[in-house]
């Protein structure tokens, strides 16, 4: 995150999905992180925005994750940033056995990793034009 410090102090932490990878950096108050441990909504839905996945405009905050990003057309929840933003809707109740790193991206995953990096391009231009 401190690599992209100029970015910061333009205005990303005002993304839910920057705020979320990046708490510590965008000062994400612990009230904040704590509500996320069950599902952070408001980044969930952007993720599902920009994947294109809410094709009948029925996405919300408080179903991104469940019924978007884990269902067969999402990426689900091996994916680390869903894993990340969808806390309750993937919690595992056994042990993980492998690292998560090891996992080969899919092709919802490489999708999403390119619109995160479009949107975030986009709003960098945005702030400086």
């Amino acid at each position: 995150c401190e690599k992209y410090a100029s970015w910061v102090e333009a205005g990303y932490c005002t993304d839910p999905i920057y705020r979320a990878l990046c708490p510590v950096a965008c000062n994400v108050p612990c009230d904040e992180c704590s509500a996320w441990m069950h599902d952070n909504g408001p980044a969930a839905k952007r993720v599902v925005d920009f994947l294109g996945l809410d094709t009948d405009g029925l996405a919300t905050d408080s179903n991104a994750c469940r019924n978007f990003l884990v269902s067969a057309s999402g990426p689900g929840c091996m994916d680390p940033v869903v894993g990340l933003l969808c806390t309750k809707t993937c919690a595992v109740p056994h042990r993980r056995l492998r690292n998560i790193t090891q996992i080969v991206a899919s092709r919802p995953q490489m999708e999403m990793a390119r619109a995160v990096q479009r949107a975030l391009a986009d709003t960098r231009k945005n702030i400086y034009n």
